[in-house]
C-alpha cells in the first residue's frame, strides 16, 4: 500500500515499478560486479546468481530474503497472543509433521464448524476437488486430499529432493561453502532473525554484551569525550582531539575501537604531546561474549561502534564526537544547556532531506512508520534478553508522543532526523533510554542499520520509543557553512550549500560546530542564519514522487480505535 500511496491501485503500482530500474535492488543484494569483460551489469536476479559462487549467492539470497523473514517475524511477534491470527511453527512442516499440520491450519481458515465446507478455505478444497476429481467425498477427505498433493510438492520433488540429498554437480569447494555456512548459521542478519523467532534459538546467546562487562560500573557523574577511530582515521581524530583538548581544559577522553588499532597505535594515541593525561584508547570486542562470531565483529565497525561505546564506556556524561568536528565555542558549555540539564540528553538536527544512501531499497521514512506500530502492537518489543537492562520495564500501553507525530521523519517529509557528529548524554539520569539503546543494538541491530543512515536517530529513537519523556533535542534547524547558491538569478535570494553547522540551543548566535572538510573551506563565505525547525519544516514540506521514493504520498499518522479490544487503541493507522 505504501509503495504507491493510500489512493493509488494495483495498475498504478505496476506502472510505477515498471519504470524503476532493479539496479538498486541488485545491489543491495551484492550484485555489482560486471556479467564480463565489457558487459553490463547484471540486469536480473536470476543472471547475477548463475555467476556467483555457491557462497557468494548464498549471501545474495540471505539478503533478499531477509526482508520478508523479518515481515514475518513482525507479525508473530506483534499477533502472537491474537485469536484472529494462526501461529505455524517452522517444526510443523517437517515431514513427520506436515499430515497434522495442514488439516489444523485448513480448519482454522474455516470456521468453528468443521463439518461445513469453511468459506475461506473453499478455493483450496475446490482445487483439491478438482485433482481428485470425486464430489461425493467428506469434507475431511478433501483436506486429507489436499494434503497429500501438498506432501508431495513439498518433499518429494525433484527440487526437494536435491537439497535433502545434495546435488552431485556441486564441486569440492562448493560443498564446503555449504557445510561453512550451515555451521555458522548463515549470516548476521539472518543470525539477528532466528534468535527472535520462536524456533531453534539458543537465548543464553543472545547478548550483545558479555555479563560480567564493566558496562554496567560507570562512574556516576564523571563527564568526558568519546569518540571512534580506525586506523584510516587516527590521524584525524588527534587533530580533532587536539583541538578539543586546547579548548576544554583537559577533560578526560577515551578512543574506542573495534579490534582495528593496534597496541602501537593505541600507545600512539595515549601518549601523544597534545593530548592530556586522561587519555585511555578502548577496544570494544573486550565487552562482548568470547564466542561473538568474527562476521559480527566486522559488522560492528563503522556507525555502530559509536552507540555500543557509549554503553560500554567509564563515562558518566558522554560528550560524542566525530572525528570531522570542529568547533566554535568551548563544547563543555553544552553540558549546561537546558536541554541537557532538564532532560540528561542534547541531540540536534539533521538536514531535512529524501536523499538516502542505498534508496530505493532503503526508506527510513517507512521503517520508522513500521517501528512505531510495532512498539504500539506489543509489549515484548523492547524487552532485552538478561542482565541489568533486562530490570528495565518500559511503559505500556505506549502512545507515540506529539513531536514523534509531527516529525517530518514520521510523515514522509524526510529520511533524516537527527545529527550525531556531536551529541549529549547522562546515563545515570536517563536509563530508560540507555536500556533501549541497549536492547535496539541487542535485538534488531542489523534491521537498524540496514534501514536508517548510520547511529544518527538511534539515540532519538530510544528515547522516544521509551514514552513520557523529553529528548533533548534542539529547537533550531541545522545550519549550512558554505557558498552561496542563487539558481535562478540575481534576484533569487539563494541558499547556502556546503557543510552542516549546529547553532547553540539556548543561543543561537552562537555556531557550536561545523563538520568542516579542510579540502574545501577555502571555497566558504557564508553561514546560514538560525531558523526554528517548526517553522522550517513547515515551509520545506515537500510533495513526494513515488517513483523516487517508496514512502509514497505524505502520511498523516493517527491513533484509532482498536477493532479487536476495549482497551486503548495499540494499532496505528496510515491513510
Amino acid at each position: 500500500k505504501e509503495a504507491y500511496g493510500a489512493n493509488g491501485t494495483k495498475w498504478s503500482a505496476d506502472v510505477m515499478f515498471g519504470e524503476m530500474s532493479a539496479q538498486p535492488w541488485l545491489r543491495e543484494y551484492g550484485c555489482t560486479q560486471l556479467a564480463g569483460e565489457g558487459e553490463l551489469p547484471h540486469e536480473t536476479y536470476y543472471t547475477c546468481l548463475n555467476a556467483l559462487s555457491a557462497a557468494a549467492g548464498l549471501r545474495a539470497e540471505a539478503r533478499r530474503a531477509y526482508p520478508t523473514m523479518r515481515a514475518m517475524l513482525d507479525l508473530d511477534e506483534s499477533f502472537r497472543a491474537h485469536p484472529r491470527v494462526y501461529q505455524l511453527h517452522l517444526h510443523g512442516l517437517l515431514p513427520a509433521a506436515f499430515n497434522s499440520t495442514v488439516p489444523r491450519l485448513l480448519r482454522w481458515l474455516g470456521a468453528a464448524n468443521s463439518s461445513a465446507p469453511p468459506q475461506r478455505a473453499g478455493r483450496l478444497l475446490r482445487a483439491a476437488r478438482r485433482k481428485n476429481g470425486r464430489r461425493n467425498r467428506t469434507h475431511d477427505a478433501h483436506i486429507d486430499r489436499l494434503t497429500r498433493i501438498g506432501y508431495r510438492a513439498t518433499f518429494t520433488s525433484r527440487t526437494a529432493l536435491a537439497i535433502r540429498t545434495g546435488s552431485k554437480s556441486l564441486s569440492g569447494g562448493d560443498k564446503r561453502a555449504l557445510a561453512a555456512w550451515k555451521e555458522a548459521g548463515g549470516t548476521p542478519f539472518l543470525r539477528e532473525l532466528l534468535m527472535r523467532s520462536s524456533w531453534g534459538a539458543d537465548r543464553s546467546r543472545q547478548r550483545l554484551f558479555a555479563p560480567g562487562h564493566r558496562k554496567l560500573h560507570f562512574e556516576r557523574g564523571r563527564r568526558g569525550i568519546l569518540t571512534c577511530s580506525a586506523p584510516r582515521l587516527l590521524n584525524a581524530t588527534l587533530l580533532m582531539l587536539s583541538r578539543l583538548h586546547r579548548m576544554t581544559s583537559g577533560m578526560p577522553v577515551e578512543v574506542w575501537h573495534v579490534g582495528e588499532l593496534s597496541r602501537r597505535e593505541a600507545r600512539q594515541v595515549e601518549r601523544h604531546p597534545g593530548l592530556g593525561k586522561g587519555t585511555r584508547v578502548y577496544d570494544l570486542t573486550s565487552a562482548l561474549p568470547r564466542d561473538f562470531p568474527a562476521d559480527e565483529i566486522a559488522e560492528l565497525r563503522g556507525y555502530m561502534c559509536k552507540p555500543l561505546a557509549v554503553l560500554a564506556s567509564t563515562l558518566d556524561e558522554v560528550l560524542l564526537v566525530d572525528h570531522d568536528a570542529r568547533f566554535h565555542i568551548d563544547p563543555a558549555r553544552l553540558f549546561s544547556t537546558k536541554a541537557f540539564v532538564n532532560d540528561g540528553i542534547l541531540l540536534f538536527r539533521d538536514r531535512m532531506r529524501m536523499q538516502i544512501p542505498g534508496k530505493p531499497v532503503k526508506d527510513a521514512s517507512r521503517f520508522l512508520r513500521q517501528l512505531v506500530r510495532r512498539r504500539l502492537a506489543s509489549p515484548e518489543f523492547l524487552r532485552s534478553v538478561g542482565g541489568q537492562y533486562a530490570r528495565q520495564r518500559l511503559p505500556w500501553p505506549w502512545q507515540p508522543s506529539a513531536e514523534l507525530l509531527a516529525s517530518p521523519m514520521l510523515s514522509g517529509d524526510s529520511n533524516h532526523a537527527i545529527d550525531s557528529s556531536v551529541l549529549l548524554l547522562g546515563k545515570s539520569r536517563a536509563p530508560q533510554v540507555i536500556a533501549t539503546l541497549y536492547t535496539l543494538h541487542e535485538r534488531y541491530r542489523h534491521e537498524l542499520y540496514a534501514n536508517l543512515h548510520g547511529d544518527k536517530e538511534t539515540y532519538w529513537l530510544a528515547c522516544e520509543l521509551v514514552g513520557g519523556l523529553s529528548c533533548g533535542v534542539s529547537p533550531y534547524a541545522a545550519g549550512e557553512m558554505g557558498q552561496l547558491k542563487q539558481d535562478y538569478g540575481p534576484t533569487d535570494p539563494g541558499c547556502v550549500v556546503g557543510n552542516l553547522m549546529q547553532f547553540h540551543p539556548d543561543n543561537p548566535k552562537w555556531i557550536v560546530h561545523c563538520n568542516c572538510k579542510p579540502h574545501a573551506s577555502w571555497l566558504y563565505t557564508h553561514v546560514s542564519t538560525p531558523q526554528k525547525y517548526v517553522a522550517l519544516a513547515k515551509s520545506l514540506s515537500s510533495s513526494h514522487d513515488g517513483y523516487r521514493n517508496l514512502a509514497g504520498n505524505r502520511f498523516t499518522l493517527a491513533i484509532e480505535p482498536s477493532p479487536f479490544s476495549s482497551e486503548p487503541s495499540r494499532l496505528l493507522s496510515a491513510p
